[in-house]
């Protein structure tokens, strides 16, 4: 089950995040964020197109959640990835 946790991260965060980790990032999953995303030359990407959740109400965004939710655990299976 999912819980509902306050969320904002902003490309420029992504950025900051992933940078320390740039080598031993193997591929990058990006969420609509398209060219703002950060480029690293020889990694693997996937942009899932998801609908912007910015100024809608739960109850809106919580389809959105479990959709990225669907699609994680279906990544992590694909890579043979235990998932409790």
């Amino acid at each position: 089950m999912s819980v509902d946790v306050p969320v904002a991260a902003s490309p420029a965060l992504l950025k900051v995040l992933a940078e320390p980790l740039r080598w031993r990032i193997l591929e990058l999953l990006a969420m609509g964020c398209g060219d703002a995303c950060p480029l690293y030359p020889g990694k693997r990407y996937e942009d899932w197109e998801l609908e912007d959740p910015e100024g809608q109400d739960v109850e809106a965004v919580r389809p959105i959640r479990d959709d990225i939710e669907q699609r994680v655990r279906a990544l992590l299976a694909s890579r043979e990835v235990p998932v409790a």
